[in-house]
């Protein structure tokens, strides 16, 4: 139900890392592959891949030191299946890169779709490594997410376990550490769990349906019953 894997594409539409040391010209260059990067995702989502390919492009000629530069093309590439420019794209930018986390985090997402799950987990470690990268429990997230589908639950459960230690009640790990719970026969740990994300988010489909297998569990049929008049309910605000 919830083993998708999630892919963080980062493309920050900001210069905020620059510091006022930069050459004018450097500061220019960034911005203007920003918005060649833009202008590329916004032809991508109108399906004219063509025109994407070049704003991407350009953009990794006027800044290849960007690391959003690598992860455009390579999501480009990903998106028209040339997975074997994919991984070079990826390596490329590792390569070329200061600030790579989010490169290394996009690999490891793009590793996993392709079932290669031990380099994914891997890629996702490195970037949680990189002391500049802050999107920590992003990366912990993905990881737990590969594992899942990798069939291994216990590395699955830390990583998720890890991820909302650096973000409490971050959404796809707390469901994901209930429906674990839930079938480790931990209904004490998934009830609180449930509860503190209800308190945060409110009643989501997917929160629901877990707590109606809790109460199942628990053969405590009246709860159940409560809990599918709220799904019924939810059903149509969620579509």
């Amino acid at each position: 139900m919830f083993s998708r894997l999630i892919t963080i594409f980062i493309v920050s539409t900001s210069i905020g890392c620059v510091t006022v040391t930069e050459p004018v010209a450097e500061v220019d260059n960034k911005k203007a592959a920003i918005s060649r990067i833009e202008l590329g995702f916004n032809y991508l989502e109108s399906g004219d891949s063509a025109k994407a390919k070049q704003n991407f492009t350009k953009a990794m000629r006027v800044a290849p030191e960007l690391a959003a530069s690598h992860l455009a093309i390579a999501y480009y590439y990903q998106s028209v299946g040339e997975l074997n420019k994919t991984h070079a794209a990826y390596l490329r930018g590792i390569a070329t890169v200061q600030q790579r986390g989010d490169l290394y985090n996009n690999y490891g997402a793009f590793l996993c779709s392709q079932r290669e799950y031990e380099q994914a987990l891997h890629y996702f470690e490195q970037a949680i490594a990189q002391p500049d990268y802050y999107q920590t429990a992003a990366s912990y997230e993905n990881a737990g997410l590969c594992a899942l589908q990798a069939e291994d639950k216990q590395q699955a459960f830390e990583f998720f376990q890890r991820a909302t230690e650096h973000q409490p009640l971050r959404f796809q790990a707390t469901l994901q550490l209930a429906k674990l719970e839930i079938a480790q026969g931990d209904r004490a740990n998934a009830r609180l769990r449930l509860h503190r994300f209800h308190q945060r988010y409110g009643y989501h489909v997917n929160s629901i349906t877990l707590l109606i297998e809790l109460e199942k569990q628990a053969d405590n049929w009246s709860m159940v019953d409560e809990y599918q008049h709220l799904l019924e309910r939810q059903l149509p605000v969620s579509q």
